[in-house]
Order: C-alpha cells, then structure tokens, then sequence
C-alpha cells in the first residue's frame, strides 16, 4: 500500500508538473510585464503607468488589424525617451512597440546621424540581452536621407525587431513566429 501511495503521488507530481510547464511555455513574453493574448484590463493592471490611448493619440502605422488600445507616455532606455504602444488584434495583446521620441527635429544630416548613431547604440544593447540577430537589412535612399534598417532577435517565441523606418525608430516585440513554433 505504501509503494502504490508513493507511485500515485509521483504520477500526480509529474502530471502538475507537466500541466504547469504547458501553460507557462503558452505564455509568450513580450515587453516588461506583458505577454502575448493578455486582455487590455490584464495589461492596464500590470504594467505600471499604461494607460487606455487617448483618441487623439496617433499610434505607429501598424498590421491593419491592430489596434493600439493602450498606451505608456514615456520609458527612458538608455538615456532616450520612448513612447510604448500595446497592439492589440481581437482584444487579445499582439505586439508592443516603442517608437523613439526624437531629441532634434529635422531630417538634415545630423538628424540622420544621430539615428544612425542611436540604431548602432540599441543593436548592440539588444545582442547583449537576446544574443546574436537571426537576419539584419540596411537600405538607404538618397539623397532623400530616407532609411530602412532592420535588425531582428527571436528567443523562444518572442520576436524583437530594431528597425529604423524613414526617420522613425522603433523597438517592437511580438509572438510573429508563436503559432508556426507551436506546430513544430
């Protein structure tokens, strides 16, 4: 009796163990304290300061499917200020994008070195937090000095890209990869 006690508790640990490892590797991480598929109220109460986004707000060109429902007005990373956007497709969190709030104003040359100087800087923080990029793309057009650079992380099912469109600079984190990874 005791031997099939002990086999029952092992089988039932394995089982809550298993049960437990299933539902934490459906949670996608994606910025700070949000996760892939949480609600607007879920992100409103665990990400400090975010709040609904405002109508006369203007988020990011996004998927036309996304909605920003909320918002944070300012995180500084690294010295610079950004405004983060939290996407949503269905009610459900898609994406998070924090796109840079510019200290000069003009699209000059020094506008776009100090950009480029900026995508540098965060490439480097990034590879040192996620690792090696899987792909990087560099495309400049002149004399416009109109950019598009790309350098992207996945870890696990979380995909980051640094990207620099135009002259806006954005980091983004999403679960693009989460349902191709889940049928592997």
């Amino acid at each position: 009796m005791k031997q099939q006690l002990k086999t029952l508790f092992f089988v039932l640990f394995c089982l809550l163990v298993s049960i437990s490892n299933t539902l934490a590797a459906e949670r996608v991480p994606l910025w700070g304290a949000s996760f892939y598929g949480m609600t607007l109220n879920e992100v409103l109460a665990s990400v400090p300061h975010a709040q609904s986004t405002p109508s006369n707000d203007t988020p990011p060109p996004a998927d036309h499917n996304l909605q920003a429902l909320a918002m944070l007005d300012s995180i500084e990373i690294s010295g610079e200020t950004f405004k983060g956007w939290f996407m949503f497709n269905n009610g459900k969190l898609n994406e998070v994008i924090l796109t840079l709030v510019p200290k000069l104003n003009d699209t000059t040359g020094a506008y776009s070195e100090y950009i480029k100087a900026l995508y540098t800087h965060y490439v480097m923080l990034l590879t040192a937090k996620y690792g090696e990029p899987i792909s990087q793309s560099w495309q400049d057009f002149a004399p416009s000095n109109m950019h598009f650079w790309n350098t992207q992380w996945v870890v696990n099912s979380t995909n980051i890209d640094l990207t620099v469109e135009k002259t806006q600079l954005e980091i983004s984190y999403g679960a693009q990869y989460a349902e191709a990874l889940k049928n592997l």
